[in-house]
């Protein structure tokens, strides 16, 4: 077993304010944006210190927390506890109506969550960009996950249902996905 502790000159200042390590603050890039989930404030300053080289990354304690986060964010990946207080883990894949793309236990190894959490985005990025190149292709075809299968199937039903609609917009798009417009 591996113990890791953090000592006060290793951690990162998190401007609560904006979300975002504070040394980040203000700046502006084209780096993915990984929202962190994590109520025991060591670890996710811990997370947060390891993932902030790479990545935007943003905060919640809990999942009612990263669900406001999301509602006002784009973001790439979400990284979650399971276990935290007023709504946990699960609660909150269940809130965002996706699966889980990857379980990691803690503890864990660093290299290992920066490797799942690139391999992740670059595997959505790539059918990001299938499906805009073929928007009709057939989603089993291009699905990296059994969740991003079922987003696409949905997608393709709400998108059949409502081409002919002159009314109907990316918010409405976005409604139907139960999803905020900054994350459709």
């Amino acid at each position: 077993d591996m113990t890791i502790t953090l000592t006060p000159e290793a951690e990162v200042e998190i401007d609560r304010v904006n979300e975002i390590p504070a040394e980040q603050a203000g700046r502006k890039d084209n780096r993915p944006t990984v929202l962190v989930v994590e109520d025991n404030p060591d670890m996710l300053t811990f997370v947060v210190r390891q993932l902030s080289r790479d990545y935007t990354v943003l905060t919640g304690t809990n999942g009612a927390e990263a669900l406001k986060v999301l509602d006002g964010n784009y973001v790439n990946l979400v990284i979650s506890d399971v276990v935290m207080p007023v709504m946990d883990g699960f609660e909150l894949i269940e809130g965002m109506e996706l699966g889980a793309d990857a379980y990691i236990e803690k503890p864990f190894s660093v290299e290992y969550l920066q490797a799942c959490a690139s391999n992740l985005i670059q595997n959505r990025e790539k059918l990001r960009q299938a499906f805009a190149e073929s928007p009709f292709i057939a989603a089993n075809t291009m699905a990296l996950t059994k969740a991003d299968e079922e987003f696409i199937k949905r997608l393709n039903e709400v998108i059949q249902i409502n081409y002919a609609n002159p009314e109907f917009s990316m918010d409405d798009m976005a409604d139907n996905l139960n999803m905020s417009r900054s994350n459709f």
